[in-house]
């Protein structure tokens, strides 16, 4: 009788533990979900009714929350894809949720509930309304990028066109009236090769600046002349390019130039690393999406690489993360390595729609 009495008085306590442990952690400052073995929403606390605009009673064991909050089709997929696949790492990850009146919230979330976990619920995270911080972010890094463009624009329109002038001056003085001094006329000849270098130098610095310059076939026309370029430098490596787009991109300049440095950085790692004889790198742009695709036939990703394993994975985290996208490296199933990162194929708007 005194084991039952134990064990009952012992039942009481955990469930009052927990009622406990549940109730600090839907008090908790910040944004707190959590979900259960069927992936419905069994906890939404008042930071989530407050930023999303939904209340509990709405969301908590609705089968259709996450069509609420994530309705566009395909970004509810990558979601979920990636919730699924690192459920079990400690990972923080961002995303745009829809609030009740239309305006897009961004949240940054943490994946606590691996190290914490509570009966119940199948998998829990924080998170961290970063909306305000973002606008601020994206007019930073709009303004930065109208500076390059403008600098970009001076190197190659005023520098780059005084240094034509001079080459084709020095050519003339040269081949004129310094042709009865040969002396003179090598050295002009010479001044002439340096100018013509400089202005290669100055294109070269101005398209590193800016190697997107338009949005209409701007990123297609960069990213053909990379592969073009590398693949002249390589010489062993076959790099191949195809544009598969449908439609024009409607994303800004610099959502268009990240993607281009995405891609930059994935070559440079298939050519650094991979060991491949082929790289493939392909675009596609329909009226939901931007894609950019580099593929190779290489050794593939080392056995338990991350993004911090410095093959420059997390710098294409970031930018991809910049421009609302997501990045997925994975093994190809004949070998090599696959590197996407897709956005929505829309302008963002620095500000929260309302």
């Amino acid at each position: 009788m005194s084991d039952a009495s134990d064990r009952k008085r012992d039942h009481t306590a955990l469930e009052a533990c927990e009622r406990r442990l549940r109730t600090i952690v839907e008090g908790m400052p910040v944004l707190m979900d959590a979900y259960d073995e069927q992936g419905l929403i069994v906890a939404w606390n008042s930071e989530c009714e407050r930023v999303s605009g939904y209340t509990a009673a709405e969301i908590i064991g609705n089968p259709r929350a996450m069509e609420i909050l994530y309705p566009d089709t395909r970004y509810r997929e990558l979601k979920l894809e990636e919730a699924h696949r690192r459920r079990e790492e400690e990972y923080r990850s961002v995303w745009e949720l829809t609030a009740k009146d239309g305006a897009l919230r961004i949240v940054e979330w943490f994946n606590v509930g691996v190290r914490l976990k509570i009966p119940g619920w199948l998998e829990w995270s924080i998170g961290i309304d970063i909306t305000e911080r973002r606008r601020l972010e994206d007019a930073l890094r709009e303004a930065t990028s109208r500076e390059q463009r403008r600098l970009g624009r001076e190197l190659h329109d005023g520098l780059g066109q005084e240094l034509t002038g001079l080459a084709t001056l020095a050519t003339s003085l040269a081949r004129g009236r310094a042709a009865g001094d040969p002396e003179l006329a090598g050295e002009l000849e010479q001044l002439s090769a340096i100018a013509s270098q400089a202005i290669a130098t100055c294109k070269n610095i101005a398209r590193g600046l800016a190697p997107v310059t338009s949005t209409d076939g701007g990123l297609s026309d960069a990213l053909r002349a990379l592969t073009a370029e590398l693949s002249r430098q390589t010489g062993s490596l076959d790099i191949v390019y195809s544009d598969e787009s449908t439609v024009p991109p409607r994303v800004s300049l610099d959502t268009c130039n990240q993607l281009f440095r995405i891609v930059q950085e994935a070559l440079s790692n298939a050519m650094t690393h991979a060991g491949a004889r082929t790289v493939r790198v392909r675009l596609v742009v329909d009226p939901q999406r931007v894609l950019v695709e580099v593929s190779d036939d290489g050794r593939g990703i080392p056995g338990g690489a991350t993004r911090r394993d410095g093959m420059g994975l997390q710098t294409m985290h970031d930018r991809a993360t910049a421009i609302r996208g997501r990045l997925t490296v994975k093994n190809a199933p004949g070998g090599g390595t696959a590197i996407r990162c897709e956005c929505a194929n829309r302008e963002r708007d620095p500000t929260p729609r309302r």
